[in-house]
């Protein structure tokens, strides 16, 4: 990657050089692209993307924005905790957490600066407040945990839904305590109630609402396999864009489809090459040895937990997510069963730790995410403004570890 190779190709390469260093089969290498991509799980990929770019280019997220401020207008600081809001409910209907960064980003940055808020913590909002898109269901990283492990995705999306809550909760208790300690970081809230602007913020929130229990509720339920819940939302975030906005176009359809598929076909050829170092670890049975060394350690789950989270934070400093997850999961995931945890309940923990790397620098995609749509914005000042949010995602993993039902009563109450 140093040398400047395109990341599938610097995988795929140092997975073949040590399948020759380590002795390993390369037999797999004529078959892998196929069996890597052969998955009914990753078309959800593909079908969620579609959603949410009919509700970006069909302008729900405007709307998204609109009544997420109303809900917050009374509170000193109440643009902060429009950040946190929003980001919450476009996480509901986006499922990317760079997507989700740059949309509220270009709506909200504008209307903060004009307002005289501090520009660190509002990057740190945006930044931060992104990474619930890959945490609150419907989640692009939670498919792929999904379709790499085995593991329901039905069930993955339920488990992410409460925790996800509780961290944007937390972010906003966060900037609750901090305001309150330096309150000169925000205008003081002068917003006079208007009534009629007010139901009509909110009354535009009911379709979002709407497609989001349409979406996970047929996943709940079991009437829709989540695949086919991502094709029912785009279907339903092109009715809302062509009813709701007006803006239904053949520009508009075709824009999307291509955005869209462009995006998964980018996560697809970083599954599919990293794949090469999964199965050479595969062969060369990496993941028994590691459980084999961590009993013969006598190693609790809490060291293990603290060397897995080190782990997933330092390469996400430097690796974006689908690569990470692609390369260690074949080795994690065992280590994981091995230790008594639960699949559904560390594939939660195993996103918390990789949206970390979103909001890290040096490649903290997140981060030139709100850098691009903050004119005049440094990496530093985004940087500072998105440590706390690293914080309260690592208290996250901390509070699972804790609580697990927190994880896995939800995904309990569906069979």
């Amino acid at each position: 990657m140093l040398s400047g190779l395109w990341i599938f190709i610097a995988i795929g390469v140092a997975g073949i050089v040590s399948a020759f260093v380590f002795g390993a089969e390369l037999g797999f290498l004529q078959y892998f692209p196929y069996t890597a991509a052969n998955s009914f799980t990753l078309t959800a990929i593909g079908t969620f993307l579609l959603m949410g770019e009919f509700l970006l280019r069909g302008g729900l997220t405007e709307v998204v924005y609109r009544g997420a401020s109303v809900l917050a207008q009374w509170v000193h600081g109440s643009l902060y905790y429009a950040n946190i809001l929003a980001a919450t409910m476009f996480g509901a209907i986006s499922g990317s957490s760079i997507a989700s960064s740059a949309t509220i980003g270009s709506i909200a940055i504008p209307q903060l600066d004009k307002r005289g808020y501090n520009r660190e913590i509002t990057l740190g909002t945006i930044a931060g407040g992104g990474t619930l898109g890959n945490l609150i269901p419907p989640s692009i990283t939670l498919i792929i945990y999904g379709a790499l492990t085995g593991e329901s995705v039905g069930r993955l999306f339920m488990a992410g839904l409460i925790p996800g809550l509780v961290m944007s909760a937390t972010m906003m208790t966060y900037l609750a305590i901090r305001l309150r300690v330096q309150p000169h970081l925000a205008p003081a809230a002068t917003h006079i109630w208007n009534r009629k602007e007010t139901l009509s913020s909110l009354a535009g929130l009911l379709p979002i609402v709407v497609l989001v229990i349409v979406v996970l509720g047929s996943i709940y339920t079991g009437f829709a396999t989540p695949t086919e819940a991502g094709a029912l939302g785009a279907f339903f975030a092109l009715v809302l864009g062509t009813v709701h906005q007006r803006r239904f176009s053949l520009k508009l359809v075709t824009d999307s489809a291509l955005s869209a598929a462009s995006t998964t076909c980018m996560v697809m050829v970083l599954i599919v090459f990293s794949s090469i170092p999964a199965i050479v670890f595969s062969e060369l049975r990496l993941s028994q040895t590691l459980i084999q060394w961590t009993a013969d350690a006598n190693l609790s789950p809490v060291v293990i937990l603290v060397g897995i989270s080190l782990l997933y934070v330092i390469l996400g400093m430097f690796i974006d997510t689908t690569p990470v997850m692609v390369m260690t999961l074949s080795t994690m995931y065992p280590l994981a069963i091995a230790t008594g945890w639960d699949g559904v309940w560390f594939g939660v923990v195993v996103t918390i730790l990789n949206i970390i790397g979103l909001i890290t620098p040096p490649v903290g995609l997140s981060l030139y995410a709100t850098m691009a749509v903050a004119p005049g914005s440094t990496l530093k000042q985004v940087s500072m403004g998105s440590i706390p949010f690293v914080l309260i995602l690592l208290l996250g993993v901390v509070i699972l570890m804790q609580w697990p039902q927190l994880a896995l009563w939800l995904p309990g109450q569906m069979f």
